[in-house]
């Protein structure tokens, strides 16, 4: 899975790394109900978070493994 992080998201991501006050939402397949799963991750800049995630461009882009 892949997604980003806007200006306005990375901050707030980065304000809130030493807390459980963000976190990400992930939803797959949100069109087709019967395939739809949400997968609660932590936050990019957390110390849960930190290692889940590698970024694969420039900025705030992130892939990981919803299932960890």
């Amino acid at each position: 899975m892949e997604f980003g992080l806007g200006p306005s998201e990375a901050d707030a991501a980065c304000r809130h790394a030493r807390s459980n006050r963000y976190r990400i939402l992930l939803i797959t397949c949100a069109l087709v109900p019967e395939e739809r799963r949400v997968f609660d991750l932590p936050n990019p800049f957390s110390a849960q978070g930190r290692d889940r995630f590698r970024t694969v461009s420039r900025g705030v882009h992130y892939q990981c493994s919803p299932l960890g």
